[in-house]
């Protein structure tokens, strides 16, 4: 049960049938696995430092997701965000064939120029939204108007060769990225 800020130097792993309750900030700065319980009804944090790389899995919802500095986190399993997310240096990465990244409809949304979400990100409700979705160090934010669907998902690709401008469409740009939003 954590209401305060919780700062760790080393990895974490919580065996499965542990229970986390989360209001404060928790502060990684590498891998962190929850194989327990993330509690629902927590309304706080992690904050994702680090320099290099690690692994990231909480099992669960959180309040807000901070990432800083330079490093890719990838993400182990989908989770929910209920508050917001900023990602202010470096790359969150959902594997392909991994779940989803899942904001709410009212989750704040922040990201710098070259951090972004690789992979998958989803929302489900109804609203406007702008996923800060990105490829190869580009922010390639996309963003949904009118959205009511039980979940939507977007990501970021790279173009597939040998496209071409089929009927009703005059011309594709020289782009080497697209949305996928399914």
């Amino acid at each position: 049960n954590n209401s305060a800020l919780l700062s760790t130097n080393g990895e974490w792993s919580n065996a499965a049938g542990s229970i986390i309750v989360n209001n404060g900030s928790i502060e990684v700065q590498s891998t962190f696995t929850n194989d327990g319980i993330m509690e629902p009804s927590g309304t706080g944090g992690f904050i994702l430092n680090g320099e290099t790389g690690y692994t990231f899995k909480t099992n669960g919802a959180v309040g807000f997701l901070v990432k800083n500095q330079g490093s890719t986190v990838t993400i182990d399993g989908a989770f929910l965000v209920k508050d917001s997310l900023s990602i202010y240096e470096g790359v969150l990465d959902v594997p392909d064939g991994a779940d989803t990244l899942l904001i709410s409809a009212s989750t704040a949304i922040k990201a710098t120029p070259g951090s972004y979400v690789n992979g998958q990100m989803g929302f489900s409700g109804s609203g406007t939204i702008t996923f800060p979705v990105g490829r190869d160090r580009y922010l390639l934010p996309i963003t949904l108007h009118r959205i009511n669907a039980s979940k939507v998902v977007t990501r970021a690709v790279p173009f597939p060769p040998g496209v071409s401008a089929g009927s009703g469409v005059d011309s594709l740009v020289n782009f080497p990225y697209m949305w996928e939003v399914f």
